[in-house]
């Protein structure tokens, strides 16, 4: 919990604790101080305990299908290995089915501070957009940006003229 912009001494130590606890190397603890005290998202416990999983799996080079119940965050979780992704200079595709999905996991990058690209319908950037400014005073929308959230119908038909070469691609719902 921020308390006017100050951590207290055993949230330092447990941010201390769970860095040393994630062998996955991209994530500075600079990152992890940020993403878990300063900005809105806080992991639970649960989702600290799958992404030592996740990154035990991804270490030793196996691939990872993360299934998690209904409203436990997966988005979230989701979003934050895509960080470190996308933090180490790698390239990320984020697929979905529908624009709803696809605005929701823009805010959710955008709220985390992170740039990323859609690849979807004019309407659907431009509200994108818009939440974003509308919500967080800038657009995060960025065509320079590694993140790539896309709905799979616009990927299918844009095959021939899109060319990213995703190091990861996530599967939401």
């Amino acid at each position: 919990m921020v308390r006017h912009g100050y951590i207290t001494n055993d949230e330092a130590e447990a941010a201390k604790a769970i860095k040393e606890e994630i062998t996955l190397e991209l994530i500075p603890f600079s990152v992890w101080y940020w993403l878990l005290f300063m900005k809105k998202t806080i992991l639970r416990d649960y989702q600290k305990s799958i992404l030592r999983d996740v990154s035990k799996h991804f270490a030793s080079g196996k691939k990872v299908l993360l299934q998690m119940p209904t409203g436990s965050g997966k988005t979230k979780t989701a979003e934050y290995i895509v960080g470190k992704f996308s933090d180490s200079g790698r390239c990320v595709l984020w697929l979905v089915h529908r624009d709803e999905l696809l605005l929701q996991a823009s805010m959710v990058f955008a709220e985390q501070g992170r740039a990323h690209q859609v690849i979807c319908s004019t309407t659907a950037r431009k509200f994108a957009s818009d939440a974003h400014i509308s919500e967080l005073g800038k657009s995060f929308l960025d065509n320079s940006a590694r993140i790539y959230i896309a709905s799979i119908q616009t990927i299918i038909r844009r095959l021939d003229k899109i060319d990213i070469s995703p190091d990861l691609i996530v599967c939401d719902e």
